[in-house]
């Protein structure tokens, strides 16, 4: 069948020819196939049918296109958005937005950008805290609103909130170690605050200069305010040593050398790189070495001899190297005094009457008065007056004296006991003590040794039958001593 507008020939039942678009009849009339047409007759050709071949591809071409401005319209707008939300510190649209790119791999260019924006962020934030500055004559409330104004104004909630665990597991490392100088530097502002309020009281303790003092060394050297810091720290520095000095004069003052020690390690401790510390601590040292060498000094001018090695020791643990010290202490070590009461001392001892039951020597006795002293010796003699052991020591010329107390025990204050000794010098009788006994209270005893090389004590006395219990008398204190010259 052919149009009877066109001539185009028309398969099936189209109701418009497909070549002129005229409307093809029921009673369209059917023409058979037109013989080859004549010579110099041009055959006419579809137009409608090369249009479509063109437009469809172009179609295509202009359908592709479109979806790649919807993709980057909308990439655009999420971009736009991230950056407002940064601008006005929306922290639940960053982290929602974030979030998405993060868990979807197909939006890595969407991170990149993204994370291009937070750093942008960070980086102004950064710049503008390490720029921030106070009056010098602001008081600390001020200061803290000047900074609380700083952060409200510049988006720290959204610095904050980036610090959180989902934003710390994906941030780049160079972002997290930006985020973190931000957060140094904010405690740098806050170290600076709390430091000018203790300076400007500067009415503090050592303790309060020293906690100033550790402040200032954490002002970061990037913070604007770093040159003023160090201006505090040379002032914290200074009254801390001032406290220190007059907290440890009243010390001494009191003789509590012990204490005053205590204060200057400490301050050594605190700052043992600082040279103007070192310094006087060095100094101070030599004071307390000095304050201990002139009370070693009148403790021995008044015969306690331990007491003067003990001072004169302190004094060489300040200042080990003090030539006048060691001297010292050699000299008062000639004076040490010997006590005759400990076994230690005795070069020997030896009993002369087989009988005799003990010579013992005791750490503590107690006399028949109830008094107690520290290192004695007992002695229990047989039932006839006799001498009954003997103890020899080793003077070597260095004591001009020997004193001590002579008692009966307690425990014996009842019974009919008698004691005494003998005391020989190289040999020669020099000294025989008084008798004791029941109902005689302790008795003092002092007798000459200068240059005596070997000191011999012999015990002697009596006591009734044994069988109603121990009979003893003591000897105590018994101390050699050189006269102080």
């Amino acid at each position: 069948m052919f149009c009877n507008n066109c001539g185009n020939k028309i398969d099936g039942n189209p109701r418009f020819c497909l070549n002129c678009g005229a409307v093809i009849g029921n009673g369209q009339t059917e023409f058979k196939a037109p013989t080859p047409a004549l010579s110099g007759v041009t055959q006419v050709k579809n137009p409608l049918s090369s249009k479509l071949k063109i437009l469809i591809p172009i179609a295509a071409v202009v359908f592709v296109a479109l979806i790649v401005v919807i993709i980057v319209f909308s990439s655009t707008k999420d971009e736009r958005k991230f950056k407002k939300a940064l601008e006005e510190a929306d922290a639940y649209t960053l982290k929602t937005m974030y979030m998405d790119v993060c868990n979807n791999p197909s939006k890595i260019d969407e991170k990149k950008k993204y994370d291009s924006y937070i750093h942008k962020c960070l980086e102004d934030y950064y710049s503008k805290l390490c720029d921030l500055t106070f009056d010098d004559n602001a008081t600390e409330a001020e200061m803290n609103t000047a900074l609380k104004d700083f952060q409200n104004e510049n988006g720290f909630t959204v610095i904050g909130d980036i610090i959180d665990d989902f934003f710390e597991n994906y941030l780049s490392q160079t972002d997290y170690e930006l985020l973190n100088s931000i957060f140094d530097m904010d405690s740098s502002k806050t170290a600076y605050i709390q430091s000018a309020k203790t300076l400007a009281d500067a009415q503090g303790s050592a303790e309060d200069y020293i906690f100033t003092i550790s402040r200032l060394n954490i002002i970061e050297t990037s913070d604007k305010l770093y040159p003023k810091a160090q201006e505090m720290l040379e002032k914290a520095t200074k009254l801390y040593f001032d406290a220190v000095s007059a907290k440890a004069e009243s010390f001494m003052q009191k003789d509590d050398y012990s204490s005053a020690l205590k204060v200057f390690e400490q301050a050594k401790s605190s700052l043992p790189d600082n040279d103007s510390v070192i310094s006087k601590y060095n100094e101070l040292t030599l004071t307390v070495a000095a304050k201990y060498a002139e009370k070693a000094e009148t403790e021995f001018s008044v015969g306690d001899i331990n007491a003067a090695i003990g001072n004169i020791e302190a004094a060489l643990g300040f200042s080990p190297d003090n030539g006048d010290y060691k001297v010292k202490l050699e000299k008062y070590k000639q004076y040490i005094p010997l006590n005759l009461c400990k076994e230690k001392n005795v070069l020997s001892l030896t009993k002369i009457d087989k009988y005799t039951v003990d010579v013992l020597f005791e750490e503590t006795l107690t006399s028949n008065t109830g008094e107690k002293y520290e290192n004695g010796i007992r002695c229990m003699p047989n039932s006839s007056d006799t001498k009954f052991a003997e103890a020899k020591y080793n003077l070597a010329g260095n004591y001009d004296n020997v004193s001590g107390k002579i008692f009966l025990e307690e425990n014996s204050k009842s019974k009919n006991v008698t004691g005494y000794f003998e005391v020989y010098g190289d040999g020669k009788l020099i000294f025989t003590s008084e008798k004791t006994g029941k109902d005689i209270l302790p008795k003092d005893f002092s007798f000459n040794v200068t240059g005596i090389q070997i000191l011999k004590i012999v015990f002697c006395g009596s006591c009734e039958p044994y069988g109603d219990g121990s009979r003893y008398y003591g000897i105590a204190d018994m101390t050699a001593t050189k006269t102080v010259k």
